[in-house]
C-alpha cells in the first residue's frame, strides 16, 4: 500500500541507519523519492560519520577497537601544515573506501 502524503512531499532520511546489510542498506537509501549516501557505523566503526568527516582533519586521534575518537592539539600542530599543502587539491579530502564502502558503490 503506497501512502499519499499531501503537500506533495518528497520522502527522504537520515543518513545514519543500524543495518549491518550493505546492500539492503542501499536498497532504503535509494528507494525513496530523495536518496541518501546511509552511514552504518553497526557495519564499521568508520561507518561512523564523525569518524567519516574527520579523516583528513589534522589532530584527530582514532581507536577503531574502542570505537572512540578524540582531537590532539600536539597532533593538530604537528600536522596542520601538511594538511594545508594540499588545500588547492579536492581530491586529498575525499572520503576514502576503507572510511566507507558505501559511498564508493
Amino acid at each position: 500500500m503506497q501512502l499519499t502524503i499531501p503537500g506533495n512531499l518528497m520522502t527522504t532520511a537520515m543518513a545514519v541507519m543500524p543495518h549491518t546489510d550493505v546492500e539492503r542498506a542501499l536498497e532504503v537509501a535509494l528507494s525513496l523519492d530523495v536518496p541518501f549516501w546511509p552511514q552504518l557505523p553497526n557495519y564499521s566503526y568508520y561507518e561512523d560519520m564523525y569518524v567519516q568527516a574527520a579523516e583528513h582533519f589534522p589532530g584527530m586521534v582514532l581507536d577503531v577497537a574502542k570505537r572512540t575518537l578524540r582531537f590532539s592539539l600536539e597532533k593538530f600542530i604537528d600536522e596542520l601544515e601538511e594538511t594545508m599543502t594540499h588545500f588547492e587539491e579536492p581530491q586529498y579530502f575525499d572520503i576514502s573506501e576503507s572510511y566507507s564502502i558505501v559511498y564508493h558503490r
